[in-house]
């Protein structure tokens, strides 16, 4: 039997390719053991979907605490600018978009030493910002305003953010597609166990080709 490939490394595989390799585990030799194995890895590809739909991609984080950083300076920057201009309402929005930014970095910059909970304060408040798209939603909000400001550099920071958003709302939608995909696929381990029990009548821990095509 030709076995199917697995998806190159670094590559995210399609739940139909997902099942595929489960399928092909469990086919190798029918044994109760590879089907117990078929259905471990069909459990830890559904987890490896469900961090991603949470945590996101390492490349995307990156971008977004870049993003924060500058929010925060440029806000720091353009409050004191406006101030002694008496424009009190652009400063106003720079501490709107300085608190943004310092949410952005507590949500994505988990190496920074901020005060222990206050991303599980954030998250219990807001429980979309759990999610990768939520975040983007809450990126291009932000970035939003600080077009609103004008200027060049706000601009740039704004435009950057706006995109950052975007990316994270595009590529949160596609994980929690292919989750959603996966989970209407996917066969638990126990009822994976189950149908091997059924379709192995002779109880001699192993399927023939024809016990197993029945099974599937």
């Amino acid at each position: 039997m030709e076995s199917t490939p697995l998806a190159p490394r670094g590559a995210a595989a399609s739940p139909q390719d997902s099942i595929a390799v489960a399928q092909d585990l469990a086919g190798k030799v029918f044994t109760k053991e590879n089907a117990e194995k078929a259905g471990t890895f069909m459990k830890e590809r559904t987890l490896e979907l469900r961090q991603m739909a949470s945590d996101g991609d390492l490349s995307l984080r990156l971008l977004a605490m870049l993003g924060g950083i500058a929010m925060v300076v440029t806000s720091v920057m353009g409050f004191i600018g406006h101030v002694f201009t008496l424009a009190f309402v652009k400063a106003l929005l720079e501490i709107y978009t300085f608190f943004l930014g310092i949410v952005v970095l507590v949500l994505e910059g988990r190496q920074i030493p901020f005060p222990r909970g206050l991303e599980q304060g954030i998250n219990k408040y807001a429980l979309f910002l759990k999610f990768v798209w939520g975040r983007g939603c809450l990126y291009f909000v932000a970035g939003s305003l600080q077009l609103a400001q004008y200027s060049i550099v706000d601009l740039a920071v704004g435009g950057f953010m706006c995109f950052v958003g975007a990316m994270y709302i595009i590529v949160g939608r596609q994980t929690a597609q292919k989750l959603a995909e996966l989970r209407k696929s996917v066969i638990s381990e126990d009822t994976l166990k189950m149908k091997f029990l059924e379709a192995d009548i002779d109880r001699t821990g192993t399927l023939t080709q024809l016990q197993f095509t029945n099974m599937t």
